[in-house]
């Protein structure tokens, strides 16, 4: 019944940015050469899909592989597709090519953790870039991953669009 309900949503409901409740990246790099800088994961969900003051980014540690950028979302959402927005001041060449997993683990997925939303490989411009996913995935976690060697993340913004799942209110307290 669960994954009918799923699909008749996603038919009926009209796709809207999902809000993310957090994020995790396979690493940061360090701001030790940039004090008061926060090159985090948060930094690719606050709504901000330019980076015009030049901080505005998330940005992994230069040069490893595979690297990954997972976002919680709530549970059980819908997504449809997710757009990239790479960093407007430098660095477009880092995105290439992009794979867009969703699941409920976060973490560098596999396909015995999530599914495959698709492959897109990035032009050299800022984009944004929308990945469509051919079918409408069910899960609590969307994940970029830059496959390869030698990669690196330097994105400014992740949105992943579909129907949000429910977050269920918190218990009644004790009397």
């Amino acid at each position: 019944v669960t994954a009918d309900f799923t699909a008749f949503a996603a038919v009926l409901a009209p796709a809207v940015a999902i809000t993310a409740l957090g994020a995790s990246m396979s690493s940061t790099l360090s701001a030790a050469n940039f004090p008061g800088h926060d090159f985090g994961p948060g930094q690719c969900i606050d709504g901000v899909t330019n980076n015009d003051n030049g901080w505005n980014f998330c940005f992994s540690d230069l040069n490893v592989a595979d690297p990954w950028l997972s976002i919680q979302l709530p549970p059980a959402s819908v997504v449809s597709s997710v757009v990239v927005y790479s960093r407007a001041d430098c660095c477009q060449r880092f995105l290439g090519t992009f794979e867009v997993w969703v699941g409920d683990a976060a973490g560098s997925p596999s396909s015995s953790t999530a599914t495959q939303c698709g492959v897109l490989t990035a032009d050299l411009t800022t984009g944004p870039f929308t990945l469509s996913c051919s079918t409408a995935l069910t899960g609590s976690v969307v994940t970029l991953r830059l496959p390869g060697t030698e990669r690196s993340i330097a994105l400014a913004e992740v949105t992943a669009f579909g129907t949000p799942g429910l977050i269920s209110p918190p218990p009644p307290s004790a009397p």
